[in-house]
């Protein structure tokens, strides 16, 4: 009897040891749970704000261009060339709009204020309608004058420096003569003053004389290009390699289009050519070429002079007038159907500046000999 008692209460203890034991286990069991539920969410937290992070930063990287305004469709081609992606271009001059005298809309001039930079070339519509009205539309934009920057390197050209080129010494020289004595006077009044108005005179030839169409040189066009790349790497310089690398490309394009039309004009021998709106100046001297523009002080010209330059085609064996959309070609098909020629349209407010330049050259190509 007491045997059987000793061996009960033996399997009392053992089962209440057991018991607490296993109430041991669930306790360990239970806070093992609880650190794992406290920390998981954490970590998996601490993963969406890395990935949300680094999302931001690469949308930053790609989004927000910059702001860039240009007065026509070339120089508005040369910063895309160079700016990519990282920037957005707004061209004031329409197509089909003379850059001698536009006038931009409110809304066109309100978009201008909106950007951070402005590259002017000096033109005519900007000098009198957008240049003027810069400080009151943002007083923050800022405005680089691409036309200055490639007058360090390479001489501005005027308007009178080529005007009438050889029609005036072969056409004129008698009634000069004729005139000499009757004007010394004149000529020697207007020699005493030279120096008294020389800064009056000055400031009359940058502005009203210049000619602006420097994009139609293709080495002047390298200077613009380096002057874009680096106005655009102070704006944003963790880009600067992109706009590097872009300048490098386009100006080794520029670099063989150029040497490709010496190549064909070393050949040429006839280099005299008549155009409407004096355009190409920048060009004919480039590659030694000799432009005649029908147009005066933007305006056409007297009866008188249109012959002049009717017989000045016929004795250098000239077929083709050139022309272009944003200005009356009226007189240059009168001139075209006299010397039993043609016209010929060329683009040079083209947003595609190597391929209208090309075409151009492969009119020259078939009109000079």
């Amino acid at each position: 009897m007491v045997l059987l008692i000793q061996t009960q209460m033996q399997m009392i203890c053992n089962k209440e040891d057991i018991e607490m034991k296993f109430i041991k286990l669930l306790l360990v069991l239970s806070v093992l749970t609880l650190l794992l539920v406290s920390c998981g969410p954490k970590e998996t937290e601490s993963e969406v704000e890395i990935e949300i992070e680094t999302s931001t930063e690469e949308v930053q990287v790609t989004l927000d261009p910059i702001k860039v305004s240009v007065p026509i469709g070339p120089i508005g081609d040369f910063v895309k060339q160079v700016g990519g992606e990282r920037v957005s271009v707004n061209v004031i001059l329409p197509s089909g709009a003379s850059e001698s005298n536009y006038q931009p809309t409110p809304k066109e001039m309100n978009e201008l204020a909106e950007s951070q930079i402005y590259f002017s070339i000096g033109m005519g519509s900007e000098v009198a309608n957008i240049l003027p009205n810069m400080a009151s539309l943002n007083e923050n934009l800022l405005i680089i004058h691409l036309n200055e920057v490639v007058d360090k390197m390479y001489p501005a050209m005027y308007f009178e420096d080529y005007e009438d080129n050889h029609i005036h010494d072969e056409h004129e020289d008698e009634h000069e003569h004729e005139d000499e004595h009757e004007h010394e006077d004149e000529h020697e009044h207007e020699h005493e003053d030279e120096h008294e108005h020389e800064d009056e005179d000055d400031h009359e030839h940058s502005h009203e004389g210049r000619d602006p169409h420097i994009w139609m040189s293709p080495k002047r066009v390298v200077v613009m290009i380096e002057a874009i790349r680096d106005e655009l790497i102070k704006l944003d310089s963790d880009n600067a390699h992109i706009y590097d690398e872009n300048a490098k490309a386009y100006i080794q394009e520029l670099t063989a289009l150029d040497v490709q039309i010496q190549e064909f004009m070393s050949t040429v021998s006839n280099r005299k050519f008549i155009i409407m709106h004096p355009s190409l100046g920048y060009f004919a001297n480039d590659y030694n070429l000799e432009m005649v523009a029908i147009e005066e002080d933007g305006k056409a010209t007297t009866a008188r002079r249109l012959g002049e330059i009717i017989e000045f085609a016929k004795e250098n064996d000239i077929k083709v007038v050139f022309y272009q959309q944003e200005f009356d070609n009226q007189q240059a098909k009168t001139l075209a159907d006299e010397i039993g020629g043609s016209t010929m349209v060329f683009e040079p407010l083209s947003t595609d500046y190597l391929g209208s330049l090309t075409s151009l050259v492969d009119v020259f190509k078939a009109v000079l000999k």
